[in-house]
């Protein structure tokens, strides 16, 4: 009896163990998520509990779908700001929205492998206020469908009831 014990007490320790390298190496992985403070990164996890984000790359191929995407939101500025949402755009042109970020295309690349984008792709994210996604397509998606699909969130529900 006591060898069984002797031999599942060693196997608690060894998974244990397993179990701590794998925390250890997930907690101080370097992620796009939260990284080091560089002037061309972006630390999404500042934003959670505060803010909607939405994310948009550019396709490399010669598209109108971006150009259109971004200035799409123009027009939307209230909206934006009563939905808490801050948009960044991940691009190698200088991009002339007052009310989004560029980061480059090189910063674009570390959230597209995190996301499990395909590269040169043209994509739109939406991250909720808890750090999900909540939206992602890879087309034309007006600002009306996506606040929409905000507005149907529960926390967004509950942030209109408290404003009323």
């Amino acid at each position: 009896m006591n060898y069984y014990k002797a031999h599942f007490l060693l196997s608690v320790i060894v998974v244990m163990g397993i179990v701590f390298i794998f925390a250890y190496q997930v907690a101080f992985s370097p992620s796009p998520i939260s990284s080091d403070s560089d002037e061309d990164t972006l630390d999404l996890k500042a934003y959670q509990w505060k803010n909607r984000v939405i994310l948009i790359f550019e396709d490399k191929k010669p598209s109108q779908v971006f150009k259109e995407q971004q200035e799409s939101f123009l027009k939307y500025n209230q909206a934006l700001l009563e939905r808490d949402i801050k948009i960044f755009i991940f691009s190698d042109k200088e991009i002339p929205l007052e009310m989004s970020e560029s980061f480059s295309a090189m910063t674009g690349e570390a959230y597209r492998k995190y996301f499990g984008i395909a590269e040169n792709k043209f994509q739109i994210l939406l991250i909720g206020k808890d750090g999900g996604v909540k939206l992602q397509k890879d087309k034309f998606t007006p600002p009306t469908e996506i606040f929409t699909s905000i507005d149907g969130m529960p926390m967004r529900r509950q942030e209109i009831r408290k404003n009323e």
